[in-house]
This record gives structure tokens, C-alpha cells and sequence, in this order.
């Protein structure tokens, strides 16, 4: 199975999702993958900003 169809298919179950617990793990998560393939963007963050994203 290819990346772009393993994609799709998430995102159609996490469409259907409406726990705000399981979506805030979701977006934690992007946000720490974001962090770590670029770290660059997350620096030029303001401490504000960081703090936006982490803790919503």
C-alpha cells in the first residue's frame, strides 16, 4: 500500500472522529513531527507561539 492511500484513508476516520481528547493527541502529534523534520520553523517561533501550539 502506498503512502498517498494509507493518507487518505486516515483522513477519512479522522474526519469521523469528534473526541477533543483524540484530536488534540493528533495535532500534538503533527506538531512534534513538524518540530522534528523542522526544527528551523519551530526556533523562529516566538516562546508565545510555542507555547500556543503545545498547549493549545
Amino acid at each position: 500500500m502506498d503512502i498517498e492511500k494509507q493518507i487518505e484513508e486516515l483522513l477519512l476516520e479522522i474526519k469521523q472522529v469528534k473526541d477533543p481528547l483524540f484530536i488534540k493527541a493528533i495535532k500534538s502529534m503533527l506538531i512534534y513531527h513538524k518540530k522534528v523534520t523542522q526544527p528551523k520553523w519551530w526556533e523562529a517561533l516566538s516562546e508565545e507561539e510555542k507555547q500556543k501550539l503545545i498547549y493549545g
